[in-house]
């Protein structure tokens, strides 16, 4: 058997390719575990504002969908906000951008609006920058333009608005303590009925429902009162001759209604009673009408049923006038029975 040995040279070789080939899959392995999968986006801000930084969350209807991965200065002085969506988030090119704050206090994040194109594109690309966006308000800055705006009144203006509103209300003590009992009144009555103007407001949506395909008849409707109002106004002498006229016959109608409402009111009680007396009858009636059926019913029967020799039990014939002189005495000539 042979012993094969390989020279210096060729062992360094295979070291060196062999440290080469460990060093590439170490760096594949960090750089595969350190890359941030999903779509890069940047937007572009006047300021990031207090609180957003590396691993700020990225939501959409206050969903994470991703993290902010890093915060810089464009030439500009901007701020340039670097995202990595989640892998499948898609954000139509209509995008708003907003930097929102989680608490009054807390830190922020970064909020994505979607316009027109949600469901149908285009969609941004990797890469992409959102150029419409909205700064964030801190506290801070709220709490700045108060005390500007503070440390512009004057306190002897202050002390002097207080002093001409107590002068004013002074000796109005009565007067506020009714004003508010009456205002918590109020309130309880409406408490109290707040079953009814949730039904309301129920019915007022149900109407809204309901007149929301109807569009071109109320269009219809306003066309129609268009043109009825141009010939009213044609004809307004005429129309106001129409209704000085109404307006003289009302006048007496209701001087008549208001004499006489005493009357119409027991001729309106009347008619209740009547109609309660009727009413409670109800029942009587109805029990005379079916036992007349049911004698009617029985005579038939009774008429109908054969006798001896084809003759029937009971036969009735009745004979009526059909002149008019014999159905009316005097009719025909004097009631005493000369001619």
């Amino acid at each position: 058997m042979t012993r094969f040995e390989l020279s210096l040279t060729a062992r360094v070789g295979l070291a060196c390719a062999v440290l080469a080939l460990v060093a590439g899959a170490t760096l594949y392995v960090v750089h595969t575990a350190t890359a941030i999968s999903g779509t890069r986006i940047d937007a572009v801000f006047a300021r990031a504002g207090q609180g957003l930084d590396t691993n700020s969350p990225v939501k959409i209807r206050g969903i994470r969908v991703g993290e902010v991965t890093n915060v810089s200065l464009d030439a500009r002085g901007r701020a340039v906000v670097t995202m990595h969506l989640d892998p499948g988030v898609r954000v139509p090119g209509s995008t708003v951008a907003s930097v929102e704050p989680t608490s009054v206090f807390g830190p922020k994040f970064v909020s994505l609006e979607p316009g027109s194109g949600e469901t149908t594109g285009p969609y941004l690309a990797s890469g992409a920058v959102i150029t419409d966006t909205e700064g964030p308000l801190d506290l801070s800055d709220t709490l700045g333009a108060a005390y500007r705006g503070l440390d512009a009144v004057d306190p002897r203006e202050v002390t002097v608005i207080v002093h001409t509103l107590a002068k004013g209300l002074d000796g109005e003590g009565e007067h506020l303590r009714e004003l508010i009992g009456d205002a918590g009144t109020v309130v309880g009555v409406a408490h109290r009925q707040r079953g009814r103007a949730r039904q309301f407001l129920h019915d007022a949506a149900l109407l809204g429902t309901a007149l929301s395909d109807k569009g071109d008849e109320l269009v219809s409707i306003s066309s129609d009162a268009n043109v009825i109002t141009t010939d009213l106004l044609k004809r307004a002498d005429k129309v106001r001759v129409l209704l000085q006229e109404v307006t003289s016959v009302s006048a007496p109608v209701a001087h008549g209604l208001a004499r006489h409402r005493q009357d119409l009111r027991a001729g309106v009680h009347s008619a209740e009673r009547v109609a309660s007396l009727i009413y409670a009858q109800l029942g009587l009636a109805g029990d005379g009408v079916r036992g007349l059926n049911r004698l009617v019913d029985l005579l038939n029967e009774l008429i109908e049923a054969p006798g001896p020799d084809g003759t029937r039990q009971l036969q009735i014939e009745m004979f009526l006038a059909s002149d008019l002189c014999e159905l009316i005495v005097g009719a025909c000539g004097p009631a005493d029975g000369r001619r």
